[in-house]
């Protein structure tokens, strides 16, 4: 007595398919998840686009949240995570520092040493409420890019 199927190969190719889906997907779903992040963070970096500061002194025009870009997407070969990371790194660093300290808060140095150990904190945590700020919608496009990869290897 004899069985016949239809159907199997098919079903094997797709499940082998999606087997590899988190490799595949992976980097297109955080860089497509980065996005909404970056675009945050690049409207809350501190910016002083005239130069002026609130003495009413002329400093260097800042330019720096233009420079903030996705820096590093790495998926990892054991484990298969994909990471990324955006903002500042030693690639963007010269246009992107001040804003660096801006986040952790710095020590004034400024007029001849009148401000000397003053503690800076008027900008700081910048990149943390800019994450916080967009994170669900960065999950949300992160779903859907997985979401649609996943039905074209089904084939929906």
């Amino acid at each position: 007595m004899g069985l016949k199927t239809k159907g199997f190969d098919d079903l094997d190719k797709k499940l082998n398919a999606l087997g590899n889906v988190g490799r595949k997907v992976g980097q297109k779903a955080v860089r497509e998840g980065m996005k909404p992040i970056l675009e945050q963070m690049k409207k809350d970096a501190p910016n002083n686009p005239k130069g002026i500061s609130s003495l009413g002194l002329t400093y260097k025009k800042t330019k720096g949240a233009k420079a903030l870009k996705v820096t590093k997407v790495k998926t990892y070969a054991k484990t298969g995570t994909t990471i990324i990371r955006a903002g500042i790194d030693k690639s963007n660093w010269d246009e992107t520092k001040h804003l660096y300290f801006h986040h952790y808060g710095y020590e004034n140095k400024g007029l001849k040493g009148k401000f000397k150990g003053v503690r800076v904190n008027t900008h700081v945590g910048w990149v943390t409420k800019s994450f916080n700020h967009k994170k669900e919608e960065g999950m949300k496009r992160m779903t859907e890019v997985i979401q649609s990869e996943i039905d074209n290897i089904i084939g929906k």
